[in-house]
């Protein structure tokens, strides 16, 4: 397979790819040839041929990093690349952090200033249709809904979810938050069950669980066969009460 780079070209390559990332180096070379070449055939041409990146010939590059702690990683990339005229992702930072031994010495992102949110914070997302709110905590973005019912009451069972009494996923209020399985939220979404009103919508989710209580009743001792036959004309018979 024919190289797709000049001699010229590749020696810009070798002589970057050291201290560059690779979409920094395809940028540099589409830049001064007028080209189009992607991050991915940078990389490709980079690994075939053993130039593996090492993100720091400079020394005085992690001195720079050591001088300028504690601070988060991305402060310094950004530092460093005004500094430096580089071109260095955040990763290339942690490269850099990791091989010379840097540590941030933050203990958590409320010492951050700039871009980095700080503990607590909050954010609103949209996920399957509705919007969610995001909290920073000490580890992570979480569904502030699940962070707020964790806290009052310990971790959520496997299985189960928690459901906004009065549908509106933007209410985290732990009297708003009910612990339920995922079939029976399932279910209470599908059957227009969940309302405005808390007390309607608990109101549903007892006739639910009522319901599936006498299913288990009328199935006990049941095989397979007699179970789904039971079900279809249990089935039948609501349907035909819904109709009335």
């Amino acid at each position: 397979m024919n190289c797709p780079f000049s001699e010229k070209q590749q020696e810009i390559i070798k002589e970057h790819s050291g201290n560059m990332p690779f979409k920094a180096i395809a940028d540099t070379l589409n830049k001064k040839f007028k080209t189009s070449f992607t991050r991915g055939q940078v990389a490709n041409y980079c690994r075939t041929r053993g130039l593996t990146k090492r993100y720091f010939t400079n020394p005085a590059i992690p001195e720079y990093i050591r001088s300028i702690m504690p601070l988060h990683a991305v402060r310094a990339m950004e530092l460093v690349n005004k500094e430096f005229g580089t071109s260095y992702c955040l990763n290339a930072i942690y490269s850099i952090m990791q091989r010379s031994g840097i540590k941030n010495g933050l203990r958590n992102s409320t010492e951050v200033s700039g871009s980095i949110k700080p503990i607590h914070s909050e954010r609103i997302d949209t996920m399957n249709g509705r919007q969610v709110i995001h909290i920073k905590t000490d580890k992570k973005w979480e569904l502030k809904h699940r962070y707020i019912w964790e806290q009052a009451n310990g971790e959520i069972p496997k299985g189960n979810d928690i459901m906004f009494l009065d549908g509106n996923s933007l209410n985290c209020n732990l009297e708003n938050l009910c612990l339920v399985f995922q079939p029976e939220l399932r279910f209470m979404h599908k059957n227009g069950l969940i309302t405005e009103i808390p007390e309607a919508t608990e109101t549903g989710l007892m006739v639910l669980r009522h319901r599936q209580a006498l299913i288990n009743k009328i199935t006990k001792g049941m095989n397979e066969r007699e179970k789904k036959n039971r079900m279809l004309r249990f089935y039948r018979q609501e349907k035909a009460i819904k109709e009335a």
